[in-house]
């Protein structure tokens, strides 16, 4: 799943772990850092795992109607996970 954000694209992927040390399938984000108050930061694109040990498929999202991205994570352990943003998707802040 790809973002489109004013300084640069945010891009989520779901895969096979790179080393040992995750568990199994991983969510990642490659896009800018955050700084401390959410905000996107100006340095390079980094990739980083958000989530380990995830189920297959083991992830969803979808905008809803109201404009809200919704995503649901499926942890190998378990349950489900849901994750909703609490601004608009495209709404300038």
């Amino acid at each position: 799943m790809q973002l489109q954000t004013p300084a640069c694209p945010i891009t989520y992927t779901v895969g096979g772990a790179p080393s040992a040390i995750w568990r199994g399938r991983l969510l990642m984000r490659c896009g800018p850092a955050f700084g401390l108050h959410g905000e996107p930061s100006a340095g390079a694109a980094q990739n980083r795992v958000l989530l380990d040990g995830l189920t297959d498929p083991g992830l969803e999202a979808a905008l809803e109607p109201d404009g809200l991205l919704r995503q649901e994570f499926e942890p190998s352990g378990g349950g489900t996970q849901r994750i909703e943003t609490i601004v608009p998707m495209g709404a300038g802040g």
